[in-house]
């Protein structure tokens, strides 16, 4: 029971190393602060009462020279030196953990949109162009149903004429047909110009409020973004457009592209 009891500890302070180092960075320094500042008002006590003494030994020379003040008040500071030094190794290494999390996250999402494309290109080939697109129709229409416009929980975003559902962030908004590919071609136009762009540039060009991670993936000149559009039908039978990208936007989009130009 104890050593099952040790590795589920060992586990959670593994799993959540980031946070606890986060989190012991912001209490270091506010303890910090605290600890300097009653250093602070001890030392200037400590300097006082040696001047007093000497005052009343030798008025003519009571002040304590720079080397004296410093042996005199060394010993108060040494608490909030340490602790700043553990503050300041807490901090760098949350900051290294989270580096070191989200380049692993980055490759792992490369891997997967590598593994999907290859599917994908793989069912093309065996069931036909056509057939194809009719299993990815369904696909969205499947994903339409599950999530039913009618639901009090959906909230319609952006302007337009026709309602539309946008499957990677799952969300329903209103444009058109003609706007979203006005979208994609802004976005190819930033890829051309800065060879990068993100998704939020295609989103603000459909006027929808940004994503979690939409700053933070899109595409770029060795990863392009390509929009799919399906016609599918509401929970009220009414058209909507549901589109998906034939490349997914990756992370580390901005820094991929340097690496293959070096």
């Amino acid at each position: 029971m104890l050593s099952n009891l040790q590795s589920k500890a060992v586990a959670l302070v593994t799993d959540n190393a980031s946070a606890i180092l986060t989190a012991g960075g912001v209490i270091g320094t506010v303890a910090t602060a605290v600890l300097t500042a009653r250093a602070t008002f001890k030392a200037a006590e400590l300097i006082n009462d040696a001047e007093t003494k000497r005052f009343e030994e030798n008025p003519q020379d009571f002040e304590l020279t720079k080397q004296d003040k410093v042996k005199l008040v060394a010993v108060q500071y040494a608490p909030p030196v340490l602790l700043g030094s553990a503050t300041i190794a807490a901090i760098i290494m949350s900051n290294r953990i989270s580096a070191s999390r989200a380049a692993a996250l980055a490759a792992a999402y490369g891997i997967s949109q590598k593994q999907l494309e290859e599917y994908r290109q793989k069912l093309e080939q065996k069931l036909g162009v056509k057939k194809y697109e009719d299993a990815r129709a369904e696909i969205q229409q499947e994903r339409v149903d599950a999530k039913p416009v009618s639901s009090q929980q959906v909230y319609i975003i952006g302007s337009g004429s026709v309602l539309c559902y946008d499957g990677y962030s799952d969300r329903y908004f209103k444009s058109s047909v003609e706007n979203i590919r006005k979208a994609e071609n802004v976005v190819h136009r930033e890829i051309m110009l800065g060879n990068e762009c993100s998704l939020q540039t295609f989103y603000d060009e459909l006027e929808i409020p940004p994503t979690k991670i939409s700053k933070d993936v899109g595409w770029n000149l060795n990863h392009p973004c390509n929009v799919v559009i399906d016609t599918v039908l509401s929970d009220d039978k009414e058209p909507c457009i549901a589109i998906e990208f034939v490349e997914l936007p990756i992370w580390n989009y901005d820094n991929d592209i340097r690496e293959r130009f070096r």
